[in-house]
């Protein structure tokens, strides 16, 4: 489970590497918008609820939120 094959996001993946992925991959096309402002609140709030490693319900919720395109 990839956003992209440099920053993989899987079961066993860091907290961090996780969250470093994730961050990098929004505000690409097919993936969600965000700006700093909001994100990054976000981001820390992550940091504090989520497993370290990552679980693999984790790493999907990562993906399938990136992923998330409206309109």
């Amino acid at each position: 489970m990839d956003l992209r094959p440099e920053a993989p996001i899987g079961p066993g993946t860091s907290l961090e590497a996780a969250v470093r992925a994730f961050h990098e991959s929004v505000n690409k096309p097919g993936t969600m918008f965000s700006t700093e402002n909001w994100i990054q609140p976000k981001l820390s709030r992550l940091r504090a609820l989520l497993a370290d490693p990552i679980s693999d319900d984790q790493a999907q919720a990562f993906v399938l939120c990136a992923l998330r395109v409206t309109g």
